[in-house]
């Protein structure tokens, strides 16, 4: 396990794993709750609707029922629907107990919904980098046009990366504000499309920006289905834990990780 940094800049981490879709998920929320809600005791579901683009160029609206389980603090959730089982968490201290707290719920769900087979695993981590910004290579901060017509510092520049690696695919997801564009304190945090998830944790500990900012979001996932093994689903996750701050490492370069032991 890493030594954490004294001034760290994980602001959210997601622990997903996906399964074939299981239709009568709602008759098993009851029994899920009381076995989680020592440590998860509140409890909340929530509806979403989805927009799926058809191959025709026609989209249909789907409507997504999920439950979602938090800690006392409201910092760590716990998010089940009919084909996922999510832990995040905005309270991100190390990794073996958030590690240690997602194999208490695998195991429980594991035996309450019998699931014998995994389709995906994904772990990703959000980092929030608002003093170090100049430090960060050039290349995770995109370009910028200049000229008449374009206004200085009102700009968005975002870099991705998806590279394939020993087992699944790394994507790297850079978002650099170079001037403060957030409205709302609970949702800049994380990228755009983790909004309504995230949305969904505490995050008064945290402070409005008062200049820009980067977001560099670490997404290790594998799409290939396995035995539903709780304890070859922890290993994978150790060894992508590990390849996600290897990542890290390599991105932000020596210069910020030493400022941020």
């Amino acid at each position: 396990m890493h030594t954490k940094l004294s001034k760290s800049p994980i602001r959210y981490v997601l622990v997903q794993v996906q399964f074939p879709i299981i239709q009568s998920i709602a008759e098993f929320i009851p029994k899920v709750q009381n076995n989680i809600r020592e440590f998860f005791p509140h409890f909340q579901p929530i509806v979403q609707n989805q927009i799926i683009l058809l191959p025709d160029g026609q989209h249909s609206f789907v409507t997504l029922k999920q439950w979602h389980f938090m800690d006392k603090e409201k910092k760590t959730g716990v998010v089940l629907d009919q084909q996922n089982l999510i832990l995040h968490t905005s309270d991100y201290t190390q990794f073996q107990p958030l590690l240690d707290r997602f194999e208490a719920v695998l195991e429980h769900c594991h035996r309450i919904l019998e699931l014998t087979l995994f389709t995906r695993l994904g772990l990703r981590y959000v980092n929030f980098i608002e003093n170090e910004v100049e430090n960060i290579p050039k290349n995770l901060q995109g370009f910028q046009l200049t000229g008449e017509g374009f206004k200085n510092n009102k700009l968005i520049k975002k870099v991705e990366t998806i590279q394939h690696c020993e087992k699944g695919i790394m994507r790297v997801q850079a978002i650099h504000l170079a001037d403060k564009h957030a409205e709302e304190t609970k949702t800049i945090f994380v990228t755009p499309d983790l909004e309504s998830l995230a949305g969904l944790l505490s995050y008064e500990n945290y402070k409005e920006p008062e200049h820009a900012y980067s977001l560099l979001d670490f997404d290790h996932y594998s799409m290939d289905q396995g035995d539903f093994n709780v304890d070859e689903i922890l290993k994978h996750f150790k060894f992508s834990q590990e390849l996600i701050y290897k990542s890290f490492c390599q991105a932000v370069g020596s210069k910020n990780i030493n400022s941020w032991r």
